[in-house]
């Protein structure tokens, strides 16, 4: 049996896709599993807003990190009505 997507069914997948912000767990060590995105991201030039999670470091593999989701830029716009 074969899968087919159909259009009307799939919706917008943009976001999913082409993000114009990531927020992902963050490790300072590009061998352990939460160090490989950022390395990824790097590598491969993702243009977007990249914001490393970790409660216990002020940066990560050189950015910038925060504690929580609650700390993004993007979080406080939003409670705001910014974003």
């Amino acid at each position: 049996m074969t899968a087919t997507l159909h259009p009307d069914r799939v919706g917008d997948l943009t976001a999913a896709l082409a993000p114009d912000s990531v927020a992902i767990g963050a490790s300072d060590n590009p061998k352990k599993v939460g160090g490989r995105p950022l390395m990824y991201l790097s590598k491969f030039d993702f243009r977007g807003r990249v914001y490393p999670i970790n409660p216990s470091r002020d940066t990560v593999e050189g950015w910038k990190s925060y504690a929580d989701l609650t700390d993004l830029p993007e979080s406080r716009a939003a409670s705001r009505g910014g974003v």
